[in-house]
């Protein structure tokens, strides 16, 4: 166990380091936070990781880190600060699968959402909907909503398919009827509900439901329930490039470094499964409701949203164990050279939230966060 002193310590050092590149700020500890077995060895080695980006960890509502630094973007020099946004990528998708649960509760409580898993996704996206296009797929009579949020439909991804990563389409704004398109046609990878296949098009699917439910756009839906969480730094663009959304929003981050993978997708393509834009702090504002106060979504659908499935997929969010004999809830995302980590662990309510413009730093903070994460306890 760490002891409170080691991390009474370590707050002190790392509180009075400052330089070009980085800035810290820990803040005082409660005897919950020294209590937490790994939390003063985590800090000190994220310490010696370069940053180009910010990372922030807290434990319940107690922010013990927030650390950010780097450039804005590769060709504007200004500094990464505390009110930087970032594209989240694929942690956008637990959002989308709260606000459909949520507007599934509304409706019609638990029973309506229980239901409702099961049905087809032809009972609310009918034949006769503009998303099929020129032909309704024999699939939609069998792919149920369960399906499509634990990505156990047999779908394939549309942004994996060459005609995607055809430069001329995916710089350019498309429906989400083009989109589905692509791979609509294609026959499942497996019987529906029998293995897992990471896709994006069960995500995009997930948001043309919702709008079915409620007549408003999964972007409008987004941005209202982060407002009713004081997600102030939070939003969800149905379009646009990167220059044209920071031409938009000018705490928006640029790229600095991609890892080699294209940047100029235009965030129609994330509409449901990627397109939102935040902040760490917001983040943990999600964190929060979600996990720890129940304000999004009731205990009951919680539990189901968070249960581990078919290889450790839950609804949005992944289910891990460690070998400490902890459960981490989280998902990684990346989008047009964006990476992003958002980790909640229940026994301790710890969240670590990671949002990076740069893939090496990226990768070098995750190796450390999920090694500690991971390390028996000491």
């Amino acid at each position: 166990m760490i002891s409170p002193t080691v991390v009474a310590s370590f707050s002190l050092i790392a509180g009075n380091y400052q330089n070009a590149d980085s800035l810290f700020e820990v803040h005082k500890e409660t005897a919950e936070i020294a209590n937490h077995p790994i939390t003063a060895r985590l800090l000190e080695q994220l310490n010696g990781v370069e940053i180009q980006g910010a990372i922030l960890i807290a434990v319940g509502d107690n922010i013990i880190y927030h650390r950010f630094g780097g450039d804005l973007s590769l060709m504007d020099k200004e500094p990464i600060d505390r009110n930087t946004r970032f594209a989240i990528g694929s942690v956008s998708k637990q959002f989308t699968a709260a606000a459909l649960l949520q507007q599934l509760y509304r409706q019609g409580g638990m029973q309506n959402v229980k239901i409702a898993l099961k049905q087809p996704i032809s009972t609310y996206l009918l034949p006769s909907h503009s998303i099929w296009g020129e032909h309704y797929p024999n699939w939609a009579d069998h792919v149920t909503l369960h399906h499509l949020l634990t990505h156990s439909s047999g779908l394939k991804d549309f942004t994996s398919d060459p005609a995607f990563e055809n430069q001329k389409f995916n710089q350019t704004p498309h429906s989400p009827t083009e989109y589905l398109a692509i791979v609509r046609d294609q026959e499942l990878s497996f019987e529906p509900g029998s293995d897992t296949l990471y896709s994006n098009t069960n995500y995009l699917l997930l948001a043309e439901i919702l709008h079915s439910l409620c007549d408003s756009d999964l972007s409008s839906y987004l941005n209202g329930l982060c407002n009713e969480i004081g997600m102030s730094n939070t939003w969800a663009p149905l379009s646009g490039s990167l220059d044209e959304l920071r031409s938009l929003d000018d705490q928006l981050a640029g790229v600095v470094d991609s890892g080699g993978r294209p940047t100029l997708d235009n965030f129609s393509c994330a509409r449901g499964c990627g397109s939102l834009i935040s902040t760490p702090q917001d983040l943990l504002k999600w964190n929060l409701a979600l996990h720890k106060y129940k304000t999004i979504v009731p205990d009951e659908i919680y539990q189901i949203m968070t249960t581990s499935y078919i290889n450790e997929e839950g609804y949005g969010i992944g289910v891990e164990s460690t070998s400490r004999g902890t459960t981490i809830l989280g998902h990684q995302g990346y989008l047009n050279g964006f990476e992003s980590c958002l980790l909640y662990e229940p026994d301790s309510e710890m969240s670590i939230i990671v949002l990076s413009n740069s893939y090496k730093h990226h990768e070098q903070i995750l190796e450390v966060v999920f090694r500690e994460l991971d390390a028996p306890c000491s």
